[in-house]
C-alpha cells in the first residue's frame, strides 16, 4: 500500500472534491456534506491498473467487514463509497 502524507483532498484535488459536495447536494445528503473538508488521502489503489485513479481516504482494511451498511454515490468524476454513514 502506498501510503501518502494524509493529503487534505479539499487541497490536492479541489475539482474531486467540488464534486462530491455538488453531488451530495443534489442528492440532498447534507448529512454527508461537512465530512468532505476533513478528507485526506491515505493511499492509493495497488490494483495495477495504469489507467486507475482510485484512492482511499481511510485503510482499506476497515471496509472489509460484509455486516456494514454500506452504499455508492456516483458523481461525474467517480464513485464515492459510503460505510456507515462516513465517507471513505
Amino acid at each position: 500500500m502506498t501510503t501518502l502524507q494524509n493529503l487534505k483532498l479539499t487541497y490536492l484535488l479541489p475539482e474531486v472534491a467540488n464534486s462530491i459536495i455538488e453531488k451530495l447536494k443534489i442528492d440532498k445528503r447534507r448529512d454527508l456534506l461537512k465530512q468532505v473538508e476533513d478528507l485526506s488521502i491515505v493511499c492509493l489503489c495497488e490494483c495495477g491498473d495504469e489507467s486507475c485513479g482510485s484512492f482511499y481516504t481511510i485503510d482499506p482494511s476497515e471496509t472489509k467487514d460484509d455486516q456494514i451498511k454500506h452504499e455508492g454515490i456516483s458523481t461525474n468524476l467517480g464513485l464515492i463509497e459510503v460505510y456507515e454513514d462516513r465517507i471513505y
